[in-house]
């Protein structure tokens, strides 16, 4: 039963060797130790973003980047989106299970697999075409009715017309944003979800900062990067200009 549900979960990943991937997973399972690539998990209580002012519903699983990258010598941006998909697994199987938690095992399972698609050039989170990006962070549309009514008036503005939309959320999990822009109508426009379980503690030189944060620019290399929003906020880093909506 557990096969077939990591089965439907996870895609596999084509190898040349089966041998050498099952190697793999044992090495990662019994060797060094899942747990050397996860930093410690937030208490309840400190589960908040202090950038939105928001209590965060979703524990997200954050990734130590500095060792993955010396492990495995991924960039910024394959980390990014490695954490992206492995907590999309994660809740995926909770939710599928009804568990709380998650087997080691099983938890190794994804891991690996994970890492195989990110390396493969598998994303969750599929960078526009467009050349010019509109980031909108939309944090304070919602959790109030007046700044949404603003954020559905910026939406169907002309100058938003000139680049691609991404909102941008540290209080929502990759799957509440997705709610959050199927819910409010913007699901028709292409809008797409940059969310808490894309943020870090490491910045682009992958060291340990003092705030979670994103490098968009190290995201969208070479793109054109403007950042709606209420107020500028240091957690959104590499954008190229600000405006206040």
């Amino acid at each position: 039963m557990r096969f077939l549900l990591l089965t439907i979960l996870i895609t596999s990943c084509s190898t040349s060797n089966n041998g050498v991937q099952k190697k793999d997973l044992d090495q990662l399972y019994i060797g060094s130790g899942i747990e050397k690539y996860y930093l410690p998990d937030l208490p309840t209580w400190a589960n908040f973003s202090q950038s939105a002012q928001c209590k965060q519903e979703t524990s997200i699983r954050y990734i130590n980047f500095r060792d993955m990258h010396l492990s495995y010598a991924m960039n910024y941006e394959q980390l990014v989106q490695y954490q992206l998909m492995l907590n999309r697994k994660f809740e995926m199987y909770k939710k599928s299970t009804g568990r709380k938690t998650i087997f080691l095992k099983d938890e190794s399972f994804i891991t690996f697999n994970v890492h195989q698609q990110i390396v493969g050039g598998g994303r969750d989170f599929l960078i526009p075409k467009f050349n010019k990006i509109h980031l909108v962070w939309i944090d304070d549309a919602i959790k109030n009715s007046i700044k949404l009514e603003s954020l559905r008036k910026l939406m169907k503005s002309e100058k938003m017309s000139k680049g691609h939309p991404i909102f941008v959320s540290m209080c929502l999990s990759s799957f509440e944003m997705e709610e959050f822009i199927n819910n409010n109508g913007f699901s028709n426009i292409g809008v797409k979800g940059i969310s808490q379980s894309m943020f870090s503690p490491y910045d682009s030189k992958l060291e340990m900062d003092f705030l979670f944060s994103i490098d968009v620019h190290e995201l969208f290399k070479g793109k054109d990067i403007v950042l709606f929003g209420t107020k500028e906020t240091a957690s959104i880093k590499g954008y190229k200009k600000f405006i206040k909506y």
